[in-house]
């Protein structure tokens, strides 16, 4: 009979691991929220349900809940997966600082009585199809949860393929842990866990084995043989209210959010979406809510030119950005083809007080890249 728990599948002959994990370590240090920001508002636009018409915009809420970790066992198990991964370091003669300070820190955040979760929710989205897929089978849940190493477009007009970029919430996660949520259009409902640690141990046929480092939170078959919870199998924090979905969509949840790092992460989120999805916004694709217990921004197209020039009207990290703002509101606009006619457009501004800079952005309203020069005439030219 199968049961709910945290799966970590033996380690055979495979390498031991520690936690120098360059995919998500590219995403940890920078003190800002843009690596997060840019990754789930990104996959939201690329699962923009296209049956919606076309005055929809894709729909994205950042809220921050406190988690009683008592209610629910999932934690017991998870710091008992914790407990037996710093047995097994302790007696390991590979054991480095780096691994010791990483599971002491996983501990320590785990000893909070209240476990704080970033949950980001998508709406007019079509969810993650494919969660009754095999392991092998492409799908887009097991592209996002259950593969390594493996970029595949959701369409031709995707800025993303869950490539390296869906390592970025486990940067921002304490405990290395990441939920995913899905009700998707072809009618799949599925819930998962998946933490990132270093090679652990669990106990197989008498003995203790060492473990891969990725484990999940799911329904266990067999020894071999998993599946992502159901509503029918009753799991506690798959049924926490934020999960309960009634609309169509995905909800990825950082668990153990790093609040003491990013006491700002209001501000610090809402300044990152706007930073990297101006367009998007301007054009009425995409609006986002950032909501704690003390704040709520509500980022959209009526709201940006107030947030842009009053609320963060000093944050240096929107100087260009306003520049683009005022360049596709107030430039000239100059139309160039590439494939097809008038494909390219190209919105030029003098102002000066302007630094030279050149944005461009992909169809979807995302950033790709600004490049600047403080020598140059006072020009902003953004290219979409």
């Amino acid at each position: 009979m199968g049961k709910i728990c945290w799966d970590f599948p033996l380690l055979g002959t495979g390498n031991e691991s520690g936690n120098n994990i360059a995919a998500i370590t590219m995403f940890k240090g920078s003190g800002v929220m843009d690596g997060l920001a840019r990754e789930i508002c990104q996959n939201s636009l690329d699962a923009k349900d296209s049956s919606l018409p076309s005055d929809n915009p894709v729909k994205v809420k950042f809220e921050l809940f406190d988690v009683n970790k008592s209610d629910y066992p999932m934690f017991k198990s998870y710091e008992e997966a914790v407990d037996s991964s710093i047995e097994y370091w302790n007696n390991s003669p590979l054991c480095t600082p780096s691994i010791t300070e990483f599971l002491s820190n996983i501990k320590t955040a785990l000893d909070s009585e209240t476990i704080p979760m970033l949950v980001m929710s998508d709406f007019n989205t079509v969810g993650l199809n494919g969660v009754n897929a095999l392991p092998h089978e492409q799908s887009f849940w097991n592209l996002l949860v259950n593969t390594e190493g493996i970029s595949i477009k959701q369409n031709d007009n995707s800025a993303g393929s869950f490539g390296i970029g869906k390592n970025a919430p486990f940067a921002y996660s304490a405990l290395n842990l990441v939920f995913y949520n899905t009700l998707a259009k072809d009618g799949g409902r599925a819930f998962e866990g998946v933490t990132r640690l270093v090679t652990t141990q669990r106990e197989y046929n008498g003995t203790m084995r060492p473990t891969q480092p990725i484990g999940k939170y799911l329904y266990l078959i067999d020894d071999y043989t998993g599946r992502p919870l159901l509503p029918s199998d009753d799991c506690p924090i798959a049924q926490m209210d934020v999960f309960k979905r009634s609309e169509i969509g995905t909800d990825v949840a950082v668990v153990g959010f790093k609040k003491s790092d990013y006491t700002d992460w209001e501000r610090l989120t809402a300044v990152a979406i706007i930073k990297n999805f101006v367009l998007a916004i301007m054009n009425g694709q995409l609006t986002v809510t950032v909501k704690s217990p003390k704040i709520e921004y509500v980022i959209e197209a009526k709201t940006l030119e107030q947030l842009l020039f009053n609320e963060f009207s000093d944050d240096p990290q929107l100087k260009y950005t306003r520049q683009t703002y005022e360049t596709i509101t107030n430039g000239e606009l100059i139309k160039a083809k590439i494939a097809e006619k008038d494909d390219l457009s190209i919105y030029v501004k003098y102002d000066e007080k302007y630094s030279a800079s050149l944005s461009r952005f992909r169809s979807t309203g995302m950033l790709i890249n600004t490049t600047t020069n403080d020598v140059l005439p006072h020009f902003s030219v953004v290219i979409m």
